[in-house]
């Protein structure tokens, strides 16, 4: 099965220091972003999607901080895809 991709017209990004504080940070973005673009804060995917996301961002402050000084985290949905983020890391090397 191919699968097509698909349109996502809700995408916001946060920009932020690779450190701890950037896990709460990108937690309640995600979650004000969520809420804001009318998805229910208590909907059952949402917890599990945060919690990921708090689990992608610790690892990447744990294990990269070193390598990389910021991070970058997309949120995006659509109304087939309705939840997801990716954790990116900026290079300090050229």
């Amino acid at each position: 099965m191919i699968s097509q991709p698909v349109a996502v017209p809700f995408r916001c990004v946060l920009v932020a220091p690779n450190e701890p504080a950037s896990v709460r940070l990108a937690r309640e973005t995600a979650e004000m972003t969520y809420t804001g673009w009318g998805i229910n804060p208590r909907h059952p995917v949402l917890g599990p999607a945060l919690l990921v996301l708090s689990e992608l961002v610790s690892n990447s402050v744990r294990h990269a901080a070193t390598d990389s000084p910021q991070i970058t985290v997309t949120y995006a949905a659509s109304t087939s895809v309705w939840i997801t983020c990716r954790c990116d890391l900026a290079s300090s090397t050229p």
